[in-house]
């Protein structure tokens, strides 16, 4: 996977995951994240993916943390629909990557 080899990723967003997608089974992966944090993002009406995105937050070892959002709004379609996700976003990024600065 590609984190393995870049130690350089210090945070991860993710995007209405879903534990299967076409056929790349999500779990294993998580539980590799190690130290990184993962911000995970939904629509509240995308029930598979707030599903997802709450077992994934839980199994993640390292800090987790799910945002919903009204409607279906699917990926990246989160940005375009909800005025604050995007804000929402780069605020939790800038707290960890700020964090991780600290700690060095």
């Amino acid at each position: 996977y590609w984190y393995r080899r870049n130690n350089d990723i210090q945070a991860l967003v993710a995007l209405s995951p879903g534990l299967d997608y076409e056929g790349i089974r999500t779990e294993p992966v998580v539980r590799e994240l190690q130290y990184r944090p993962v911000l995970y993002l939904a629509g509240e009406d995308d029930s598979y993916s707030v599903r997802s995105a709450t077992s994934l937050r839980d199994m993640t070892p390292g800090f987790a943390e799910l945002r919903t959002f009204q409607g279906f709004a699917f990926g990246a379609e989160i940005f375009e629909h909800s005025a604050n996700a995007m804000e929402i976003t780069l605020q939790w990024l800038d707290g960890i990557l700020k964090h991780d600065e600290d700690v060095d």
